[in-house]
């Protein structure tokens, strides 16, 4: 004897927490890719059966994407942004020799030149490459000379040759409070001592280096001269104070070639012994004028001075000096 089973009942579960009831969904869908257990319970007031079968749901294919795409000086440090898609596992090659599997890593780039960083994204449904440029600019290279670089004479002139590669611009720092932006300065030490001069440069994309060389200066205190000549003429338009410069080449003016000199005074006779004009400076001489501003006649006068050096020591010194129209 067959004895009916009577009507039967489903259930279903896709594995994702959601549930059907029907005999035939139909369809369901997946908000997420996964494996999934989806298991059929069919039964009846005297029957149960079960089946479950596993479904796969794959994501899209990976998209590759990082920032940036940057440029700098070298050392460059670059901290890469992954902002790849559907893609779990990354290689990156930084063009450099080197590589990294973080997701995100921090690189520093040392080689002057275009990196092609790439990055290759791996996921589920297969891989994807991008490749983005990282510009590391050139490095200028500081390099310099000096001549001379020993001097007993406060008043020497120190050249400074610029050797550097790939400048454009420059900061020098001579060791005694004093700086230049000259590409190739010249410089004088006022006392003496042992300096240290230094080199900063940058290139045209801002990237810097500095060359430091220690005591490079030797700026001796040595015995100190004075020399008169002989003669001067007018300068043909009035009285000009008498000043004179360091560098200053003018035979319009009467005054000593001193060396480590630090005090002066001078004075002015006629041959009659007659005092007409006095200084008690170093860089103001005689222009022909009396202190009253009134031009001398041409010929022949008298000075005598009395010069104090750095070192302490004195000397007094006369002579004859002609004055010509």
């Amino acid at each position: 004897m067959i004895v009916a089973s009577g009507n039967w009942s489903y259930y279903w579960d896709f594995g994702d927490g959601n549930s059907d009831s029907r005999k035939d969904p139909e369809q369901h869908t997946y908000q997420d890719w996964g494996l999934y257990d989806v298991e059929l319970i069919t039964f009846s007031p005297y029957c149960r059966d079960s089946i479950i079968k596993q479904i796969q749901i794959t994501p899209p294919p990976p998209q590759a994407i990082f920032e940036p795409d940057t440029s700098g000086c070298p050392p460059l440090d670059v901290t890469f942004r992954n902002q790849s898609q559907y893609a779990d596992t990354y290689v990156w090659n930084f063009d450099d020799g080197s590589y990294s599997t973080e997701a995100s890593p921090t690189h520093r780039f040392y080689e002057s030149k275009a990196h092609q960083v790439e990055l290759v994204a791996y996921g589920l449904s297969g891989t994807d490459t991008v490749k983005q440029i990282i510009l590391v600019h050139p490095s200028p290279k500081a390099l310099f000379e000096a001549y001379p670089r020993e001097a007993k004479n406060l008043k020497q002139v120190f050249k400074f040759l610029n050797n550097s590669i790939n400048g454009d611009k420059y900061l020098w720092d001579f060791g005694d409070g004093n700086k230049s932006n000259d590409e190739n300065p010249a410089h004088v030490y006022k006392e003496p001592g042992i300096f240290t001069v230094s080199l900063y440069v940058w290139s045209d994309k801002n990237c810097p280096d500095t060359l430091v060389l220690a005591k490079l200066i030797n700026v001796m205190e040595g015995e100190g001269s004075t020399v008169f000549p002989n003669a001067f003429v007018w300068n043909g338009t009035g009285p000009s104070g008498g000043n004179w410069g360091e560098n200053a080449i003018d035979n319009t003016i009467f005054h000593p070639h001193m060396e480590n000199a630090v005090e002066l005074r001078m004075l002015i006779y006629t041959r009659w012994g007659e005092m007409i004009w006095e200084t008690n400076s170093v860089y103001i001489g005689w222009d022909g004028y009396l202190l009253s501003d009134e031009l001398v006649e041409p010929g022949v006068y008298v000075y005598k001075a009395w010069v104090t050096y750095r070192d302490g020591s004195q000397e007094v010194l006369a002579g004859d000096v002609t004055f010509f129209h």
